[in-house]
Order: structure tokens, then C-alpha cells, then sequence
């Protein structure tokens, strides 16, 4: 069917099918097949081959483009004028069902208070790739969330969902079980008291984590064989990393090593190449105890 720019699925369960195209493929069983977006309340999902199945009365989804939602919060804590906007963490490679009624009641005579009820029933990803030109590639660094049910979607305070997963960021960290919950940016992410972690393998990081749409930060210890750094703000990439320093020190154990001591530094971790640069910025690095040094040093 052409020229079909909505079609209500149940407009008492707020579920309609938007096709991108305006094309429906409608087939004897009353099944439809569709690209484009499905709604219902605050839920939306977004992507090619999308189907109602009449008979269960449901939408099905395989690893559709998007799934997002709205949030609704108060102007003010005891307003009753709510303000709507987007979550701007999108769920990716989203795999799942949205079961709007019985299948015996599609009528909806009987009241059925759980449904709609969404399903996912895979593993969809967060991407973080559209970071700083694409500092964090798709197959490199992700957050995987765990299958998921969601009921009563009407009802659902989607400010105060949560995903449970795992964060996987190739080299940089070990695979990190974490829980996403809304920030106040209005993005999925979480906070990570202090830890002691492998980083990029060989070496150590010691601090706390955020994760937001920004990519991953932390504050705490960084230690790469003898050189130990202390930063308020690192930014994490699986190639490189980024970190104002507050003081970088050696540990000297032989003779090669020399006594390094210095404050307020940049650091460029370049991970991928086995070095990293320290430049100071407004104290001169002092080496050995009697030489003062002005601009950078490379570690390899």
C-alpha cells in the first residue's frame, strides 16, 4: 500500500506506525512489514523491516537502526507543568518486541495494566564513534547492554530507568560491569568510585570513572613503568590519552632512571606508538635534584 503516512496500531495504547517511505506491505494475515518509526508514549524505534504480527499482536524488531525515548520532568520540583525532551543516549542494534495488548484482546475490553510491555531480546550496544571525529570506533569501544523488559510503558518515569552492562573499551580497561543511568546532561553514563585497573595492558590506572556521551573520563593515578602522574581530568581513548597532570614523579630503582619531578603538566599518552609526552606549562621540570628543565620530555 502507497501513501500511507501513519497508521494507529491502537490509539488507546498509543502505538502507531510511521513507514519513512509512506509504502505499508500488508499481507493476507494482516501482518504489515514497514521501514521507518514506530511510537508508543514516550518510546520510539527507528529502522528498516519492522512487522506487526497480527496474530500475537505485536511489533517486532531485528536489529533495527534505534531505540530512544523522551523524558518528562516537572519545571519546577512542585510544578505540575512538565517540560519533554529527548534522552540523548540512543540504544543501537536494538533487537526486541513491543507486545501492545493480549492477543485475545485486541479490542481492548478486558484492562490489561502491564501492557504494553517492551521486550528487548539481545544485546543492544551504545556507540560512542560520533566522539571527537571518531576517537572511539564502533568495534573498539561500546557499552553492551543486557536484555531488558520494560512494562506498563505508559506509565514508565523514564527519567528514572536503568540499564544494566558492561563496558567494553578494547585495551584501555579491563571489561567493566556497570549499570546506565540519567545524568544531569540528560545522557545515559555512570560514576565509578575508585578502583585500581590494567591499563592498555601494562600499565596502571588508579581513580574513579565517569562514562557519559562524552566518552570516558576519570581522576586518580596513572603509572607507566617507573613514572607515576596524578591528574584531576583524563580522558580515556583506546589509541590515546589525554590528561592535565598535577605531578609526575619517578620511581628511581637503577641508575638509568633518572629522579624526575614536576608540576602542573599536559601529558600525551600515545598508546598505540608505546610513548607519551609530558610539557610543562608554567614550572620547570627538575631532574636529578640540580638541572631544571623548560619545555617537554618524551618516555618511551
Amino acid at each position: 500500500v502507497n501513501h500511507v503516512s501513519n497508521i494507529y496500531l491502537n490509539f488507546k495504547k498509543q502505538v502507531t506506525i510511521y513507514p519513512s517511505d509512506n509504502i505499508v506491505q500488508i499481507y493476507p494475515n494482516l501482518d504489515m512489514e514497514f521501514n521507518g518509526m514506530t511510537t508508543n508514549g514516550k518510546l520510539g524505534f527507528f529502522g528498516d523491516n519492522q512487522l506487526f504480527n497480527y496474530n500475537e499482536y505485536r511489533v517486532e524488531f531485528t536489529e533495527i537502526d534505534s531505540f530512544r525515548y523522551l523524558l518528562e520532568t516537572p519545571l519546577e520540583p512542585e510544578d505540575s507543568l512538565k517540560t519533554i525532551r529527548s534522552c540523548k543516549t540512543v540504544f543501537q542494534d536494538f533487537t526486541g518486541v513491543l507486545e501492545i495488548d493480549k492477543p485475545h484482546n485486541k479490542s481492548g475490553k478486558k484492562k490489561s495494566k502491564q501492557y504494553p510491555i517492551l521486550k528487548s531480546e539481545a544485546h543492544s550496544r551504545v556507540y560512542y564513534d560520533q566522539v571527537r571525529g571518531g576517537l572511539y570506533p564502533k568495534s573498539d569501544f561500546y557499552f553492551d547492554l543486557d536484555a531488558f523488559t520494560l512494562k506498563s510503558t505508559l506509565k514508565l518515569k523514564t527519567e528514572k530507568l536503568e540499564f544494566s552492562g558492561h563496558l567494553f573499551s578494547q585495551s584501555i580497561l579491563p571489561k567493566i560491569e556497570e549499570t546506565l543511568v540519567l545524568n544531569g546532561k540528560d545522557e545515559l553514563g555512570f560514576e565509578r568510585k575508585a578502583q585500581t585497573y590494567p591499563l592498555y595492558g601494562d600499565d596502571d590506572f588508579s581513580g574513579a570513572l565517569t562514562l557519559s556521551n562524552s566518552g570516558l573520563t576519570g581522576s586518580g593515578k596513572l603509572q607507566k613503568e617507573a613514572l607515576l602522574m596524578s591528574s584531576d581530568s583524563i580522558d580515556f581513548y583506546p589509541e590515546y590519552l589525554y590528561a592535565q597532570v598535577n605531578q609526575a614523579q619517578t620511581q628511581v630503582t637503577n641508575e638509568r632512571i633518572p629522579q624526575l619531578n614536576a608540576k602542573n603538566l599536559d601529558l600525551h599518552w600515545f598508546e598505540s606508538d608505546n610513548w607519551l609526552e609530558l610539557t610543562n606549562k608554567d614550572s620547570k621540570f627538575n631532574i636529578n635534584s640540580n638541572t631544571k628543565l623548560d619545555g617537554g620530555i618524551e618516555y618511551h
